[in-house]
């Protein structure tokens, strides 16, 4: 039963759009890149921006990086990123020349040192926290939804034909890195890695399993 002394407000947010401005802003920046990186923190389901999500993930120049908190999951996506950077190391032929900040919190520490470490530019899109700069590179902070964005960036690759290999280059290393994790479980003993997998194997179906630490 509704309290009628309770008055309810309710919040719509602004319609935003891309101004000129920040058009030419995004259109000079992906001019001069071939090593487009997107990394995807925690954010809601959202099923309009996986899709460009998934768009841009498809592209050569284009690599698209996913925490277990954006809610997100493709084969064309690379997680677990902590997993994945273990194997490629420090190689620079990873790195990046311009980076897109999606979504909030970032968990991961190491994927926040390695792309500080690439130096390159950051354009955040649709940030909880304007002007958070994560990776201590931010050039750009785009105040309009993230798929709203992301979208003026699909229209703005179309036309590119140049091959940087980036993507794939990436999706390799995902692939190298399950082939190991394959075969460290397969040969692992009794260890809380074991019984983990042991776990997760056998939970009946739409079972939600919480992890935690600290």
């Amino acid at each position: 039963q509704k309290d009628a002394s309770v008055r309810l407000v309710k919040r719509f947010p602004a319609e935003r759009s891309l101004s000129d401005e920040v058009r030419n802003a995004l259109s000079q920046m992906l001019t001069h890149s071939s090593k487009k990186l997107i990394i995807v923190g925690q954010k809601d389901e959202n099923s309009e921006l996986d899709r460009v999500i998934h768009q841009l993930a498809k592209l050569d120049s284009v690599v698209v990086l996913t925490e277990h908190t954006s809610n997100i999951k493709g084969d064309d996506l690379i997680e677990p990123i902590d997993s994945v950077l273990a194997l490629i190391g420090t190689d620079p032929s990873y790195f990046p020349d311009l980076i897109f900040q999606v979504g909030d919190a970032i968990v991961s520490k190491r994927i926040k040192k390695y792309l500080r470490d690439t130096a390159a530019p950051v354009i955040a899109v649709d940030q909880m926290f304007d002007f958070a700069d994560t990776f201590h590179n931010l050039h750009l902070s785009v105040d309009c939804s993230a798929e709203k964005t992301l979208k003026v960036v699909v229209s703005e690759l179309a036309g590119q034909t140049k091959s940087s290999g980036f993507s794939s280059l990436w999706l390799k290393a995902k692939a190298d890195m399950l082939v190991a994790h394959r075969s460290y479980s397969e040969n692992i003993g009794y260890s809380d890695f074991k019984v983990v997998e042991m776990i997760m194997k056998n939970l009946p179906g739409r079972t939600k399993l919480h992890f935690s630490n600290s």
